[in-house]
C-alpha cells in the first residue's frame, strides 16, 4: 500500500471506496501502517512466529468484529486479517485505538492486509505457516451467471493448502444453499473432509445473526485434509 495515498487501494472488482469520515481517513493514514502486512514488510512474520504459538488467517473480515473478539480472547495467537474494503478496515482500526488515532493499536496480535487475498497467499505468507483459516460469509454471487466469481474454487483452496500446516483446518460459513453445496464439493475435490457442522462461534457473528433473523439457514463447515 502507498501510505501517502491509502485511498488508491482497489478492490478485487476494481471499485474504489470513496465515502469515509475524516477520523477513518486519519486511521488509515496513521494507524494502519503500524499493523499493516504487505509484500514489502512480509519478513516481520518471522518475528511474530517466534512470539505466538499459533497463526490464524481471516479472509474478508468486514468490520472486524469477529477478528477483534478472537484476538482479544486468544492472546497467544497471531491473527492476520485480510480485507480490501477500506470502510471495514477503518472501522476496525478505530476500535483498536479506542477511537483515538494517536494511541497504539490493541490488541497487539493483529496484522492487517488490504491486498487481494491471492496476493497475500502468493507473495506474503510462507508455506505451512497457518494453523486455521476463517472464511465467513464470502460473497455468494447468487445469480448463476456470476457463480464463476465465487472465491472458493478448487484452485483457490489449493493455494490455501500450501499455506496451511498439515494439521491445520479451514472454517467456512455461508447462508447461500447453492454456495454451500459448491463449497462442500470443491473442498472434497481438493482433498479435504468435513469433520464438523453447525459451528457455534460462527452463529454468534453479526452477519449470522442478521441472516437468521431473515430466516436464512446458516451452513458452516470445518475442513481438514483427508490424508
Amino acid at each position: 500500500m502507498d501510505t501517502n495515498n491509502p485511498f488508491s487501494i482497489r478492490t478485487t472488482t476494481g471499485r474504489r471506496l470513496s465515502r469515509l469520515r475524516q477520523a477513518e481517513k486519519q486511521a488509515l493514514q496513521v494507524v494502519l501502517p503500524k499493523v499493516e502486512l504487505s509484500p514489502q514488510n512480509k519478513d516481520v512474520l518471522q518475528k511474530y512466529r517466534e512470539r505466538y504459538k499459533k497463526v490464524v488467517l481471516e479472509i474478508g473480515f468486514g468490520r472486524g468484529d469477529f477478528l477483534l473478539k478472537k484476538a482479544n480472547q486468544c492472546q497467544d495467537t497471531l491473527f492476520i486479517g485480510v480485507e480490501v474494503f477500506l470502510a471495514g478496515v477503518a472501522k476496525l482500526l478505530r476500535r483498536m485505538v479506542n477511537y483515538d488515532n494517536k494511541s497504539n493499536p490493541l490488541p497487539e496480535n493483529i496484522l492487517i492486509s488490504t491486498n487481494d487475498v491471492r496476493v497475500v497467499l502468493s507473495e506474503i505468507i510462507p508455506e505451512a505457516f497457518i494453523d486455521r483459516v476463517y472464511i465467513l460469509f464470502p460473497d455468494p454471487w447468487p445469480k448463476k451467471r456470476h457463480h464463476k466469481r465465487r472465491l472458493l474454487k478448487v484452485e483457490f483452496i489449493n493455494m490455501l493448502t500450501k499455506k496451511l500446516k498439515k494439521e491445520g483446518d479451514i472454517i467456512v460459513a455461508t447462508d447461500c444453499e447453492s454456495y454451500a453445496e459448491e463449497i462442500m464439493n470443491n473442498f472434497q475435490k481438493a482433498g479435504y473432509k468435513c469433520i464438523e457442522h453447525d459451528i457455534q462461534e460462527v452463529f454468534q457473528t453479526k452477519y449470522a445473526i442478521k441472516a437468521r433473523q431473515k430466516g436464512h439457514p446458516i451452513y458452516s463447515f470445518r475442513f481438514v485434509r483427508s490424508t
